[in-house]
């Protein structure tokens, strides 16, 4: 366990080292958070969690304000814990720290965990911003544009009262609801296909920002921080900027990628890698993608496809599956994705197949 002593010796360090055992075993916080629910009616256990929210506070500004290179995601990482071991043993508190458990695990690249997290808040939230904070978290972005425009009319409203009862709390809620709203409004344009070459602009975001700080809305304002970095890292890892950073492509072969990514809007770090390095490329004669199972391939395979068979109408591309009933899977699947490009999708077959176990046994 952490003890007491290694706590006071981590806040009073003139630099910030990480405790020991938060950076060797992960399952030792784990541990920490399932004590914590044992004994959270003890007194003991307010000074534990305050001790873990000041850590987080910490590391957050660390993390933000300086670069600590290959130690910035293992800091995410410790952050997110931190704040979902918080929101296990405070119900009051947890959907604000597991909302900024879904941001810190966005920053730390893992946004599969940040969009679990995510689902379980916007059923339970009432508050519009933490629903459409938590919206983005979920990486559904169907869902995201809906709950924009839902947070718009609510500043709209704010904004009628401040304008009927003089009421400058509503003039600050009507501020934050537009602002917020008004920046996710125009990422989800952007990640849907909907606007273009525009890249969303930070004006808004840092507007809210801004209000939140000098309203003194310290929640928003530290969701805020955690949610510019998380938006700004998605846009880099985002479909539509890999694709619209890529000056050799023809305009046909760009709108129908732009088609296909929309079920896609982020790539996984193996898919952008092999787009930086070529994939796509129309003067490539090879390409080979080697990576483990469930990393990506088959989308690197696609997209090939789409950019060969637009540039080259006439020819035909072949995809090579191991056994004979993955033939009939993969040509549905691909009929169904490529049916709106004109593409014709058949399953071909030998008329026999080895049975590699029936030889071993006759052998």
């Amino acid at each position: 366990m952490v003890s007491d002593q290694e706590y006071k010796r981590w806040w009073n360090s003139s630099e910030l080292d990480l405790p020991q055992e938060l950076i060797a075993d992960q399952r030792m916080l784990e541990e920490f958070r399932l004590m914590m629910l044992i004994v959270q009616k003890q007194p003991e256990t307010n000074l534990a969690v305050e001790k873990l929210q000041r850590a987080a506070s910490l590391l957050e500004m660390a993390a933000v304000n300086g670069d600590w290179g290959e130690k910035t995601n293992q800091i995410w990482e410790t952050v997110a814990l931190i704040h979902e071991s918080i929101g296990v043993v405070e119900p009051t508190r947890r959907n604000y720290e597991w909302l900024l458990s879904a941001l810190s695990w966005q920053i730390a690249r893992m946004p599969s965990i940040g969009a679990s997290l995510a689902s379980q808040i916007i059923s339970s939230t009432k508050d519009p911003i933490e629903k459409i904070i938590a919206s983005f978290s979920q990486r559904n972005f169907n869902i995201l544009e809906l709950v924009s425009s839902e947070t718009y009319r609510l500043a709209t409203l704010s904004d009628q009262r401040f304008q009927e009862e003089n009421n400058w709390a509503e003039a600050i809620s009507a501020g934050l609801l537009y602002s917020l709203s008004s920046y996710m409004t125009q990422l989800t344009r952007y990640i849907n296909f909907q606007e273009q070459e525009i890249l969303p602009s930070k004006e808004h975001l840092d507007a809210f920002l801004e209000l939140a700080r000098n309203s003194g809305a310290t929640r928003y304002y530290r969701i805020g921080k955690l949610l510019s970095s998380a938006t700004l890292q998605f846009i880099s890892t985002s479909s539509r900027l890999q694709i619209d950073q890529l000056n050799t492509l023809t305009p046909a072969t760009r709108s129908r990628l732009h088609i296909y990514l929309k079920k896609y809007p982020e790539l996984w770090p193996s898919q952008q890698d092999a787009i930086a390095k070529g994939l796509l490329d129309q003067n490539k004669k090879h390409f080979v993608v080697s990576v483990p199972t469930s990393s990506g391939k088959t989308l690197c395979g696609e997209v090939a496809i789409i950019q060969h068979l637009t540039d080259h109408p006439d020819s035909v591309c072949f995809y090579v599956v191991p056994t004979r009933a993955l033939v009939s899977e993969k040509s549905l699947d691909l009929d169904e994705k490529f049916r709106d490009f004109g593409y014709k999708v058949a399953g071909a077959t030998s008329a026999l197949q080895r049975d590699h176990e029936l030889e071993d046994s006759v052998l």
